[in-house]
């Protein structure tokens, strides 16, 4: 076989090349601390990157709505809690009314306060979270009670609760219908019960106020039972929250097994293409002395 100085020389300058680049990919290895800078360092590994990164995202929105939720039921848990202690105080004025021996002057007192419950109430139903109503169902834009003068309307939201994902197979209800606590199964919604305390107070009328007290126990019990599921739901986010964050922190490992370097490996890795690299340089050093007489020898 014939060899020639150019085969020679192609031949050494491949080799330095090759080693260069190892050299130069070890490098950036340790530097970088990645294993993985471009797909074609590791397809498997990076098709395996991709997917996990996929995974990663989704979680993390997941993770994101779950905060949301618990923001969100936080104040509606709240605005139930005041709607709860608003019955109390009606209820607790209407008893004041009652009665031969209250005045003129207690029996106003008393629808006095059951108008500021009135005011109060109507208040934390049209509470609002981010620009939208909690007590609206699922038409949130929506005001659910609208005040014209002394009296309220009826409930102008929607039947429905909206729903967030906060998993592939989880979903929590978040937009409570507001007559779902105003009104539930009976004939008038809390409002037009409070309307009615009023006069009865002012008139003493005791019939009166002894059904809409009535009317305000049901009306608590709807308000207790509502903040039971908002309370439920809460713990339960909360623990699927965990849930989510442990998953997030499995992804983190898994990526950066599958992308990151063991930099003690990778420095090894380095020393051993840069003593190759410099072997080479040092071979091709010797091979471009020798002369023609020193191959025909």
């Amino acid at each position: 076989m014939r060899v020639t100085f150019n085969t020679t020389f192609r031949e050494s300058t491949d080799i330095i090349a090759h080693n260069a680049t190892e050299l130069a990919a070890r490098q950036r290895e340790v530097s970088s601390g990645r294993r993985i800078s471009t797909p074609s360092d590791d397809p498997s590994g990076t098709a395996a990157a991709i997917a996990e990164r996929a995974e990663m995202a989704a979680t993390d929105r997941y993770r994101q709505a779950a905060d949301s939720v618990v923001s969100r039921l936080s104040v509606v848990d709240t605005a139930l809690s005041e709607l709860g202690n608003q019955t109390s105080s009606a209820k607790v004025a209407a008893m004041s009314a009652r009665g031969s021996t209250a005045s003129a002057t207690q029996r106003e007192g008393a629808a006095n306060q059951i108008e500021g419950v009135r005011d109060a109430m109507l208040s934390a139903l049209n509470t609002q979270f981010r620009g939208t109503y909690l007590f609206a169902g699922n038409e949130a834009a929506t005001r659910p009670f609208e005040r014209t003068g002394d009296t309220v309307s009826d409930y102008q939201g929607g039947d429905k609760a909206i729903v967030v994902d906060i998993d592939r197979q989880t979903a929590v209800g978040v937009g409570i219908a507001g007559n779902s606590i105003t009104k539930g199964g009976d004939g008038e919604d809390l409002f037009a019960v409070l309307d009615k305390l009023i006069a009865a107070a002012r008139s003493g009328d005791g019939a009166a106020l002894e059904s809409g007290m009535a009317a305000l126990d049901r009306a608590s019990a709807r308000i207790a039972s509502v903040q039971t599921r908002v309370g439920t739901d809460l713990a339960d986010v909360d623990a699927h929250k965990q849930q989510l964050d442990t998953r997030h922190i499995g992804s983190l490992s898994r990526l950066s097994f599958l992308e990151d370097a063991n930099l003690a490996e990778s420095i090894s890795a380095m020393t051993k293409a840069e003593t190759a690299y410099r072997a080479a340089l040092g071979a091709v050093g010797s091979t471009q002395k020798l002369s023609l007489l020193d191959y025909l020898k």
